[in-house]
């Protein structure tokens, strides 16, 4: 992989602050921030926060000063520094926010836009119905599969509307997936499953 000469290399790195960072985690920011610096880029950090309930401030606080402790300056993302006491954080670059919670605003323009071109939809399934359709599934010897109901809604359900308003249901916007193509997914454990339209895939932009 060769450094365009054209463009100054952007290299990001971004932990997630749910848990004491490891080696894996050390190795790729090492070898970002060594290409980084032989052709003169950027070593960005930006801390994937977006899973709330287990993301910790302490966690990103020591993914910082593991950084540190290495020499792995990064020049754009937040910072935390001692001062009087306290530990104070602020974000350093000029294309910040660097936490992933605190874009909300610069990514509902692109959400906007693809639910305005058919590319995203609605969900108002709650996780106890999509877990009673696998669970039927399952038993009648299928393969598990997301059904679709949403998709081709053209308005919500009264009752599930009803629930996420009155805050006791989540909302969930998919990805809209065209069906018909060969899927070929690499997976985690590198097996490669392939898939024709009969596998429902199911993609959660975002979910509130």
């Amino acid at each position: 992989m060769e450094a365009s000469s054209k463009k100054p290399v952007r290299l990001r790195m971004a932990p997630s602050p749910t848990g004491h960072w490891h080696m894996g985690g050390v190795r790729t920011a090492l070898f970002e921030w060594l290409f980084a610096r032989k052709h003169g880029g950027s070593f960005i950090l930006r801390v994937e926060d977006t899973d709330e309930a287990r993301s910790d401030k302490q966690y990103e606080r020591e993914i910082v000063e593991m950084l540190s402790w290495l020499g792995l300056d990064w020049d754009e993302g937040p910072d935390w520094k001692l001062e009087g006491g306290e530990w104070k954080t602020e974000d350093r670059g000029s294309y910040g926010p660097y936490r992933q919670t605190e874009r909300g605003q610069i990514y509902r323009k692109y959400l906007e836009k693809l639910i305005t071109e058919g590319k995203a939809y609605y969900c108002y399934c709650s996780k106890e119905e999509l877990e009673a359709e696998k669970q039927a599934m399952q038993e009648a010897g299928l393969v598990p599969k997301y059904s679709k109901h949403c998709r081709d809604l053209t308005s919500p359900p009264a009752e599930s509307l009803r629930l996420y308003v009155s805050k006791h249901r989540k909302l969930k916007l998919n990805l809209r997936i065209w069906y018909g193509a060969m899927w070929n997914l690499m997976l985690l454990c590198s097996a490669i499953w392939s898939s024709r339209a009969t596998w429902s895939l199911r993609f959660i932009i975002l979910e509130w």
